[in-house]
């Protein structure tokens, strides 16, 4: 027997509830005609919402991105509707909405932010300060970058791609810590190498099943040592 039950879900951009043309986005789930909403963590530019579509205007990375988070966010909704009636339990707005809200509190936290503090806690007491200091600097960049690109100012590790990873080193080169002194080619791979240490990190600490960004590599430049002759290691003795 085929189920009768309804089920939409769409998104909107509360301008009543914003300030500075910016909005809270708000997640409507309607269960058989009856709708509750849900607020969001994310915010968008109303001159950046379709309100027609329910959805960002894809005219950016940064539209873009939202644009899959918001996905995402339909993904875990649905997965609660069709685990509670796949269950036969009570099947309602309020019941979907009560199994998405435990649903996404127990996946959203693990972000970028959350990963770069605990594996602060746990790796920097058996580093040299000289090693340490290294991913500091990292760290400036990873935190200017999610801000610059990401509406939510964080980005889960299960989201972490080759994308992420390129526009990160993108964004390290175009945007210097100390102006003027753009990192070179094998500056920019030991930032890149840091990232994926940690997320590596993650995955053998079981934070993370699905690691993205393993086999994502940013070459270096080698270099050619050179060695002086004997004729100049005798002028050199002389001098």
């Amino acid at each position: 027997m085929e189920s009768r039950n309804t089920f939409v879900v769409s998104f909107k951009a509360r301008a009543e509830k914003g300030k500075d043309g910016m909005a809270p986005i708000y997640m409507k789930v309607t269960v058989n005609k009856v709708p509750r909403e849900v607020s969001l963590k994310y915010s968008v530019d109303l001159k950046l919402w379709n309100s027609r579509k329910g959805r960002p205007k894809l005219i950016s990375d940064e539209m873009r991105q939202l644009n899959m988070e918001l996905e995402t966010e339909a993904g875990l909704v649905l997965k609660a509707y069709e685990e509670i009636e796949r269950e036969g339990d009570v099947l309602n707005a309020d019941a979907v909405k009560s199994r998405y809200i435990g649903a996404s509190h127990a996946e959203a936290p693990y972000t970028l932010k959350v990963l770069m503090t605990e594996y602060e806690a746990d790796q920097k007491p058996d580093m040299e300060w000289g090693s340490w200091k290294n991913y500091i600097t990292t760290y400036c960049y990873l935190n200017n970058y999610i801000a610059a690109h990401y509406p939510a100012n964080d980005i889960r590790v299960s989201k972490l791609d080759h994308a992420f990873m390129a526009g990160f080193k993108t964004y390290i080169h175009e945007h210097p810590l100390t102006p003027h002194r753009s990192a070179g080619q094998n500056g920019l791979a030991k930032h890149i190498e840091r990232v994926k240490r940690m997320v590596n990190w993650a995955q053998e600490s079981g934070k993370i099943v699905i690691n993205r960004v393993e086999k994502y590599q940013a070459p270096k430049k080698k270099y050619i040592r050179k060695y002086i002759t004997e004729f100049e290691l005798h002028d050199l003795e002389t001098c």
